[in-house]
């Protein structure tokens, strides 16, 4: 009932003139997950943290405008069974 993720991302480079003179340079980013999954009469409960931005990579999605660094999420869901 446990769950484990790895995602790794790599944009390239991406041209942000008409004519193609500047240009952002490229960046990898990687997240990882766990999970754990909890069954009762008629529910399903899951839990799960997950860090995104492992790396703490520093980059920009648009021109001058940075993005966030590593950062953490935790969810829980909850499912109903009819």
């Amino acid at each position: 009932n446990y769950s484990l993720g790895y995602r790794l991302n790599f944009t390239g480079k991406r041209y942000v003139t008409k004519d193609n003179e500047q240009s952002l340079p490229g960046y990898l980013l990687a997240d990882v997950s766990i999970s754990k999954r909890f069954k009762f009469a008629e529910r399903i409960l899951d839990f799960s943290v997950s860090v995104n931005n492992l790396w703490d990579t520093k980059y920009q999605a648009v021109q001058y405008n940075p993005m966030p660094g590593r950062y953490f999420k935790f969810s829980m869901s909850l499912e109903l069974i009819k």
